[in-house]
């Protein structure tokens, strides 16, 4: 395990690329009519284990989510399972931390264009 630069363990297995992704997430665990089960993330890094985003309000790690990425160039969209490992509060937003459930595929290429 590598070091972040805030001395914790690093877990990831795969490189990750900064992207800028604004994505919509589904509370899993919560019903389909609470307000709260839809959250609007914006994905600042992605691999193909996890996602670190920004949302404007908490989730509880071990919450499991769905999160609905946009097509990007000719791909489909996708939609990745994951569960929240990390939720920091930061000065007006919180910093998330998702492992997805299922890498995603190596052969589709992680771009912000």
């Amino acid at each position: 395990m590598l070091n972040d630069t805030t001395g914790r363990s690093e877990r990831r297995q795969h490189p990750r690329a900064v992207v800028g992704i604004p994505v919509e997430a589904v509370r899993r665990e919560l019903p389909q009519h609470d307000p709260q089960r839809v959250v609007g993330l914006h994905v600042t890094d992605l691999s193909r284990d996890g996602a670190g985003a920004i949302v404007h309000r908490p989730l509880p790690p071990a919450d499991r989510v769905t999160l609905f990425f946009p097509p990007l160039g000719s791909a489909q969209p996708t939609d990745t399972p994951g569960r929240v490992v990390r939720c920091e509060a930061r000065d007006d937003h919180w910093a998330v931390g998702i492992l997805f459930e299922t890498p995603l595929p190596e052969e589709e290429r992680i771009s912000a264009t």
